[in-house]
């Protein structure tokens, strides 16, 4: 398994109800709290990462899906 950081993502925790701008790093088939050098790159703009989520059947009623540096999420 190879290491990966996403970056630019929106990111859906599942606890919280801010969506965060930012990056998720793996190493070695785990979460990583640095980049690792070598870590293959993926540009998530524009797209929403949901780290960790493992329950298929969650209800993220009034999330607001989409994020704008020029607009505050509610």
């Amino acid at each position: 398994m190879s290491d990966l950081t996403i970056s630019n993502a929106v990111i859906f925790d599942g606890v919280s109800a801010e969506l965060t701008e930012g990056s998720v790093h793996i190493a070695e088939g785990a979460f990583a709290s640095e980049p690792v050098a070598g870590a293959r790159v993926f540009d998530a703009r524009g797209r929403v990462v949901v780290p960790g989520l493992i329950d298929a059947h969650f209800h993220a009623y009034g999330m607001p899906w989409t994020r704008s540096r020029s607009r505050p999420a509610r």
